[in-house]
């Protein structure tokens, strides 16, 4: 990977990290990680278990947070979106 390509991803990173589509879409992500009825578990205990489950909806709800406080911000948004497309 060449520098300017390095650079450019980088750039694509940041700028999309400032919308609050990523975040929402980070906190789906989380979601479909939680633990199901019927999921093997391994040897993971019952409170271990709980304890993943409840360091994933913290996360989720810090995302779901991040991206309220984005969508407040319509015209910024706007701007990176027309810098994620030219740098694209």
């Amino acid at each position: 990977m060449d520098a300017e390509h390095h650079r450019r991803r980088v750039l694509q990173d940041a700028l999309a990290q400032a919308l609050a589509s990523f975040w929402d879409r980070r906190a789906a992500a989380l979601e479909a990680a939680l633990p199901r009825p019927g999921d093997f578990v391994g040897s993971a205990t019952p409170e271990e278990i709980q304890a993943r489950t409840q360091r994933l909806l913290e996360a989720i709800a810090a995302c779901r947070v991040h991206a309220e406080l984005l969508a407040g911000t319509e015209a910024f948004t706007d701007e990176i979106t027309s810098v994620l497309r030219e740098v694209s």
